[in-house]
C-alpha cells in the first residue's frame, strides 16, 4: 500500500487521478498530535499487509484549510474513504479497532467480484466451491467430493457458498456451471461430475 503526502489541492487531484483504480484514504493530521501520531502507526502496520488494493494521502490539517473545507474536516486525525474520488466513508477520531474495520470493509467492496473470485479460486491448488464444509457438507455431492478428495489425501481448501450469496451467484457466470460443488484444480476448473463420478 501507497502512503505518500498531499499538498494543496492540485497535488490532491494528481494523486486522486494516479490511485483511481483503488480504495483512497484522506488522513488529515495535525504535526504535534500524539493521537495523529498513533493512527500513523496504525495505518504504517496495515500498509505491510495490504499491497496494493489501497493508498493513504496525508493531508496537513493546519496546512491545507481549503481541503479541510472541501471534505468538512473540523478536527485531527480524520479520515475520508473513496472510491473513484467519491466519498464513501468517514471516521473521525484515534480509534484503531474502528478505522480497521471500516478500512477492510472499504477495500473489500472496492475488489470487483471477478478479482474476488479469482483471489479465491487461486486460494489453494485444489480449491472446492461446495454446500458447507468438509465437516458438515450439506448436500449429498458436497459430501461425496469431500470424501474423494480424502480419500487421496489430497490437500484443499474449500468455500461454504451458502455462507455468501454474491460469491454463489457471481461464480455461476464466471464458470458458465449452474450448480455446486464446483471443483477448481490449479486455478482450472474441473467439471465436478466428470472428475468425481466416471
Amino acid at each position: 500500500m501507497e502512503i505518500v503526502s498531499s499538498n494543496g489541492t492540485k497535488e490532491l487531484s494528481e494523486n486522486l487521478q494516479t490511485f483511481n483504480d483503488r480504495l483512497v484514504v484522506l488522513f488529515f493530521f495535525v504535526g504535534d498530535s500524539a493521537e495523529c501520531q498513533q493512527m500513523d502507526d496504525v495505518i504504517s502496520e496495515i500498509s505491510k499487509t495490504t499491497e496494493d488494493k489501497a493508498a493513504v494521502i496525508k493531508i496537513n490539517a493546519k496546512e491545507d484549510a481549503e481541503i479541510c473545507k472541501q471534505y468538512n474536516i473540523a478536527s485531527a486525525p480524520a479520515f475520508v474513504f473513496l472510491q473513484n474520488s467519491n466519498v464513501v466513508d468517514t471516521l473521525v477520531g484515534a480509534n484503531a479497532p474502528a478505522f480497521s474495520k471500516k478500512f477492510e470493509d472499504n477495500v473489500k467492496s472496492s475488489e470487483s467480484m471477478d478479482q474476488r473470485l479469482k483471489k479465491l479460486i487461486n486460494k489453494s491448488n485444489v480449491m472446492l466451491f461446495m454446500k458447507g464444509n468438509p465437516n458438515m457438507p450439506r448436500c449429498g455431492f458436497s459430501k461425496q467430493v469431500i470424501a474423494l478428495l480424502d480419500s487421496h489425501n489430497a490437500k484443499y481448501e474449500t468455500f461454504d457458498i451458502l455462507e455468501d450469496y454474491d460469491v454463489r451467484e457471481a461464480l455461476k457466470k464466471f464458470s458458465n456451471w449452474p450448480t455446486y460443488p464446483q471443483l477448481y484444480v490449479k486455478a482450472k476448473e474441473k467439471e465436478i461430475t466428470e472428475f468425481s463420478f466416471k
